[in-house]
């Protein structure tokens, strides 16, 4: 697929053949001929030695971008030792345009050090195919996600208003170029901001309000954050949930029907016709219900761990339970829908006499009204203490009647949307059933901290057994307690990985932490695409790594955006307080440190110099033990510049010592330099 190749190209008799050769074998494209351009940009610019490498990459990015290969100039005839028939390559001998109608353009570029360092770059083009796919797709995405950040909050001040001015001035930039850009392009610093929008006009009408509200966020970086995640219960399923995400988003599809491959001998109604249903019909049994809720937790986690997000504890609510232990790695994903629909299976086939009932009290208020333990032969039980309020389940005329009385109580009651009450002692017939099953699956002791909704603690060895999985099934849910526990933990942020913003509306009421995060995956009130931006957003604020290649998929291109608002400020450099020199004399001098040549009957040559700290001033930079001295260097450079004026040939110095330090202060000293003859 390689149709240009950049050679080194020397053009010696040696070099070239070699190199040909040596290509030739790389791409191992012998059979095919003359489909592959190859030349050289010496021809233009001549031998840049050690910058021909990047000259060559540079012409050809050049040729890529603008589709058309340059011409080898002046090439007449091949080396006699090159034979083009037995290689893929002829020489370009004039401009031509460079198009593909099936691939993106690619070409080799091949650059060979003369110190043996040899490399080969492969560039590719954009898809011509690129610009109509992101026209397709560009209705599915509702929402596109733009940060911007700044080291304080002036600049990222500055920073929207580039923006602001970007946008009008460049309408024909896509929207979600910009915020791939923005995303991926840019370091995030600790002054941040993070819009949702729908399109350009959103953006510019979110950036405006910024401007007004200075709604801006500043990342603590002693701030450690530690993420939960929480895996919704039953209850939460709505008709087209994940139907966004599954056409949107490649990662949350592949999870989904993964899923739907490995469910479809346990299902007679296949996943995806479930999840494409307008109605509940087959969504609200209890079958079905619990092997999509699953599913569609287990896609909705795959799709954060793919945006760098990951937890460090996770915890379910009931079948939530199991998607958590399926991410801690208890058991496979082939092992945990063998058992959740097994478990949906068998409570399906229960007679559907049983409710749930929420009831708004603690358990001290709701035993004044009734007794859990011996109400109606066993056939009433505690199915969860949310904190907020308690789940009672039983059988359908026991909850009526249970309802009526704490509504008369001014209780508030909301039965909710299940076919079957569970747990509570109605599901007994199945367990026989459901252990046969937990009995077959292999079980590992979690990889990540998992708070168990049976115990209320963190799960150990005892969640690795089909014991646990068989009473998941008649012990109430223990949320309160581990929603304690994970604050015990010291938890900040709490992401619900389901359907409905159910579990963190619970966990908001029971810890008051102001610096907690309670964030949800979907919203039925929101668009999907809109919400688990939103949400990605916050994480972002939260100074949250995050991997934004998965994000914006391949579909986007960097575009050239406002650069960095430096806050320019001028330093001036304090140069030291000058010392009193006492004034000598402006006699001529030889040299800086030999000084002026005194007039002297004798034979001896005699040079006289003045010399402190500041002159010459480079003495002051020469210190021992913080003080300045005069170097030994500079004894040497005297005698071989007194030397220099007797003789014109080059001198050796020999048995040089230097008896003492001389110590230089802001007092200048006189140093004498006397040359005798010998």
């Amino acid at each position: 697929t390689v149709s240009y190749v950049e050679a080194h190209g020397t053009g010696t008799k040696l070099g070239d053949p070699i190199e040909i050769a040596a290509v030739t074998q790389a791409f191992n494209l012998s059979d095919k001929q003359d489909n592959c351009a190859i030349g050289s940009v010496k021809t233009n610019v001549g031998h840049l030695q050690i910058a021909s490498g990047i000259v060559g990459l540079i012409k050809t990015a050049l040729s890529v971008y603008h589709q058309k290969i340059p011409a080898s100039l002046h090439y007449q005839q091949a080396n006699p030792q090159i034979n083009f028939q037995q290689t893929p390559f002829y020489v370009n001998t004039k401009l031509q345009s460079w198009q593909s109608d099936r691939l993106p353009l690619r070409a080799g570029v091949n650059s060979l050090g003369i110190g043996g360092t040899n490399a080969h770059v492969i560039l590719e083009g954009r898809s011509q195919k690129a610009g109509c796919r992101k026209q397709e797709l560009q209705s599915s995405f509702s929402a596109q996600l733009l940060t911007l950040s700044a080291k304080n909050e002036t600049a990222l001040k500055a920073l929207i208003k580039k923006y602001q001015k970007y946008l009008i001035k460049h309408p024909q930039i896509q929207l979600n170029d910009i915020c791939f850009t923005t995303n991926t392009g840019r370091v995030h610093f600790e002054h941040r901001l993070a819009i949702v929008c729908r399109d350009r006009q959103h953006l510019q009408q979110k950036l405006d309000a910024q401007i007004s509200d200075h709604d801006f966020r500043q990342i603590n970086q002693t701030e450690q954050n530690k993420i939960a995640w929480l895996f919704t219960g039953q209850g939460s399923q709505y008709p087209n949930m994940g139907k966004q995400l599954y056409q949107t988003q490649p990662i949350f599809k592949q999870a989904i029907d993964r899923c739907a491959e490995i469910l479809e001998k346990y299902l007679e109604q296949p996943l995806l016709e479930i999840l494409d249903q307008e109605s509940s019909s087959f969504l609200n049994q209890t079958i079905y219900t619990q092997p999509v809720l699953f599913s569609i937790e287990y896609a909705l986690a795959q799709l954060w761990l793919s945006w760098g997000i990951k937890p460090d504890v996770v915890m379910g609510h009931s079948i939530g339970e199991y998607v958590a232990a399926c991410l801690a790695v208890v058991f496979s994903l082939e092992d945990c829908l063998m058992l959740v629909a097994a478990r949906g299976r068998f409570i399906q086939s229960l007679p559907k006499n049983g409710a749930m009932l929420a009831v708004f009290a603690d358990q001290n208020h709701l035993k004044s009204v009734i007794n859990l333990n011996t109400s109606n032969n066993n056939q009433l039980a505690l199915a969860a203490d949310n904190g907020t309020h308690l789940v009672i389940s039983g059988l359908k005329t026991t909850i009526d009647n249970i309802s009526t009385k704490l509504q008369t109580a001014d209780i508030e009651t909301k039965y909710l949307q299940v076919s079957h009450a569970f747990p509570s002692s109605l599901m007994q017939p199945i367990i026989k059933e459901f252990r046969q099953v937990a009995e077959s699956i292999d079980y590992s002791v979690p990889q990540l901290p998992l708070v168990s909704n049976v115990t209320g603690e963190i799960a150990r060895e005892n969640i690795a057994c089909d014991d646990y999985w068989v009473d998941h099934i008649l012990q109430p849910v223990l949320f309160a307690q581990s929603i304690e526990n994970l604050a015990v933990q010291q938890v900040n942020i709490w992401l619900e990985i389901g359907a409905k913003p159910t579990l963190i509306a619970i966990a908001k009421s029971l810890i008051v932490d102001e610096r907690s995060l309670f964030i949800s995956t979907l919203n039925p009130k929101q668009e999907e695409q809109h919400q688990i931006l939103t949400s990605l957003a916050q994480l972002y604020l939260r100074g949250v790594d995050i991997n934004w290649l998965a994000v914006n998929t391949d579909n986007c291109r960097r575009v050239s955006l406002p650069t960095y608002p430096f806050q320019r400020q001028r330093y001036w450099f304090e140069l030291p307080k000058a010392t009193p020199n006492i004034t000598t004399p402006q006699v001529k001098s030889t040299h800086p440190l030999l000084g002026q040549k005194i007039s002297s009957p004798l034979k001896q040559t005699l040079f006289q110099a003045q010399i402190n700290l500041n002159n010459p001033d480079f003495l002051q930079d020469h210190c021992l033990n913080h003080n300045s001295v005069f170097p030994g260097a500079a004894y040497l450079e005297m005698a071989l510049a007194a030397g220099g004026t007797k003789f014109t040939t080059p001198l050796t110095l020999t048995d040089v010592t230097i008896q003492k330090p001389l110590w230089l202060s802001d007092t200048p000293v006189t140093v004498q330099l006397i040359l005798a003859p010998e």
